[in-house]
């Protein structure tokens, strides 16, 4: 509980918390695995014995591909289910990569084996095509020949990591429960991976401990997802469970349970990990030293931190900006402004992180020169209300980490707005005002004849967001409200984007709708109190094109308020999802689609598990309706 309410009292600390979210924010990308080249030969015996397919083996272009197919196919090679999965693993995993002719030769095989089809499923996810690689699953299933094995798997649950794709992913994981694949060691790993992708470390634990296998990979994970979940003393305790089964870290172990260090800003025992590194000649990554870098600065020794940054053959940006905040945080600004001047990749991060420091130190004046400068070097500047310009009261909950995720999302999707033509904008419990501002920043000039409307039952948030408004030269209709109280009937079915960054924290059902600040986020009983209210409101104001953008918690259990909304009609899809220190958020953007609504489903089994067992029946959906359906 105490984790859940310490972002929403960041408030009290106006000056410092934006360095702190720009060092973590940072930081988290050296959690990220780094991507190797894809090596695709193989040194089969066949392949040795076969000229055409030797020769295929060093093939360097799509033209060479297709003439060494066509000899194939002039010798009868082509027949040969291992010869033509050489050619397919060539157009889905080499640096010629050609996804669309693959999968025409793929359709085009005769009896294409299980290895073609994880090959191009493979292409896909390494380049990014998700839904294409469910829809090749999807195929795969409908042929009724072949049967995906154990390799096909974990590369459906790495396309399903997108938190988009939650909905699949679950489907697919009960089909790894169907299939009987959830013993397979890299099968259990991506499945772990997958529900921490979603923030789900509950479900994830869940497998986690009923799993019969585990290795460095499962452990691993587990301490990553503690970490991205703000639970670094859950992270720091499944260390020590992996070290009693004496299971050796690797350099992504340090990673994670040195982010935990910096998390508990535990100077002494950040220093102890960083010996153990040295003591058992572990790699010193680019991540790794990131790692500890950002441990040293957020413990409060800048020293070591600079020797490290110092030793780096190799900075990033993240070296770079790391060193920037810990110094700007700290106060050393002339430190921290020289080394600004000296990051070879211009951005926006590092600038926002020194002038947050003049701020915090009182320097106005070389704050604002500084911005001019910033605005002159980086062109591109986010079309967001800024926050020196919106307007603070002590009863009004100001910008942070959920609003600005929220904000995220509306710039991701910008394209989709303007080409949506929206007439009518509205927020739900408008606080600051930095979200409505900013929605019609976004939408900017391209959105003319765009009406906005706001509302919030707390006045001085109505006050304070039309002085953000006013500040920023946009303007909205703003009313003094319970969710949309007095304005049902008004506006039913007139909203075409409605965004809503509700009060999301567990508390008490008692601090629930209390004046002053507390109400902007208690949320009671797993903070859905305020949410299911909201839902139905929302549904009753949206027009037929309407969009609804929705900040909302782990806790708060968004899988299942996907489900409720497409009982009503609604597609939904995660469209960010960001782990702080504190919490893990998800922007859930929910869409008309009545071609989605559904039948309550019987939950009659108990668990995680016994949940996903409910959802095998589609199973039988993407197969189709005849059994003698093929490719």
């Amino acid at each position: 509980m105490i984790i859940l309410f310490a972002n929403k009292f960041r408030y009290i600390y106006p000056s410092t918390a934006p360095l702190l979210a720009l060092l973590y924010c940072l930081h988290t990308r050296s959690l990220s695995p780094c991507v190797k080249p894809i090596n695709w030969n193989t040194s089969h015996g066949f392949v040795r014995k076969s000229p055409l397919l030797s020769l295929l083996e060093r093939c360097k272009s799509l033209l060479q591909l297709r003439q060494i197919q066509a000899q194939m196919v002039l010798t009868g090679l082509i027949d040969n289910s291992f010869a033509a999965s050489r050619l397919v693993a060539f157009c889905a995993l080499s640096e010629s990569r050609a996804l669309e002719y693959c999968t025409k030769m793929l359709y085009s095989i005769r009896e294409p084996n299980v290895f073609s089809w994880n090959v191009t499923i493979r292409g896909f996810v390494e380049s990014g095509e998700l839904e294409g690689a469910v829809m090749l699953y999807k195929r795969m299933l409908r042929c009724g020949v072949l049967k995906p094995d154990n390799h096909t798997y974990p590369l459906l649950l790495k396309a399903c990591s997108c938190p988009s794709m939650n909905c699949v992913g679950f489907t697919v994981l009960g089909h790894v429960l169907k299939f009987g694949f959830e013993l397979d060691i890299f099968v259990h790993n991506a499945s772990i991976t997958m529900l921490l992708s979603y923030g789900d470390l509950e479900a994830a634990c869940d497998v986690f401990n009923k799993g019969c296998v585990r290795d460095l990979v499962t452990w691993n994970a587990m301490i990553t997802g503690c970490v991205r979940r703000g639970l670094a003393n859950e992270a720091k305790q499944l260390y020590r469970e992996m070290e009693a089964e004496k299971v050796k870290p690797n350099e992504i172990t340090m990673i994670g349970i040195i982010s935990s260090c910096s998390q508990l800003q535990d100077l002494n025992l950040g220093r102890e990990f960083h010996r153990y590194i040295k003591e058992h000649g572990l790699e010193l990554t680019i991540p790794l030293n990131n790692a500890l870098m950002d441990m040293y600065v957020k413990c409060g020794d800048l020293l070591a931190a600079r020797v490290l940054f110092n030793n780096m053959a190799h900075k990033t940006l993240v070296s770079w900006t790391t060193m920037v905040l810990g110094y700007a945080r700290f106060g050393f600004l002339d430190v921290a402004r020289e080394l600004l001047y000296k990051i070879p990749e211009k951005s926006v991060v590092p600038w926002n992180a020194i002038i947050s420091g003049c701020l915090q130190a009182k320097n106005s004046k070389e704050a604002l020169a500084l911005f001019h400068e910033m605005q002159a070097l980086c062109k591109e500047l986010p079309r967001t209300a800024q926050i020196r310009l919106v307007s603070s009261h002590q009863e009004v909950y100001e910008p942070c980490d959920d609003s600005f995720a929220l904000v995220d999302a509306l710039l991701a999707d910008r394209n989709n707005l303007l080409e949506h033509h929206p007439t009518l904008c509205m927020e739900i419990g408008c606080g600051s005002g930095y979200v409505i501002t900013s929605l019609a920043l976004i939408l900017g000039q391209e959105g003319c004849g765009v009406n906005y409307i706001a509302t919030d039952i707390n006045p001085h948030a109505v006050r304070v967001t039309r002085e953000t408004l006013e500040a920023h030269g946009v303007g909205a209709e703003l009313i003094v409200t319970d969710i949309a109280s007095g304005l049902e009937e008004r506006l039913a079915g007139l909203v075409d984007v409605m965004v809503v960054n509700p009060p999301y924290v567990p508390t008490p059902e008692d601090e629930v709708g209390v004046e002053g600040i507390t109400s902007s986020w208690a949320g009671g009983e797993n903070g859905r109190s305020v949410i299911d209210r909201i839902l139905p409101v929302a549904d009753r104001l949206m027009s037929e094109k309407g969009w609804l953008y929705m900040v909302t918690l782990t806790a708060n259990n968004p899988s299942e308020i996907c489900r409720e909304m497409r009982k009503k009609g609604y597609a939904s899809k995660i469209v960010v999802q960001r782990s702080t220190e504190e919490e893990s958020l998800h922007i859930i953007k929910f869409w008309r689609d009545f071609d989605t609504e559904v039948n309550e489903t019987d939950q009659s089994a108990s668990g995680f598990i016994g949940s996903l067992l409910t959802q095998i029946p589609l199973f039988s959906y993407w197969r189709g309706t005849s059994s003698d359906n093929k490719c």
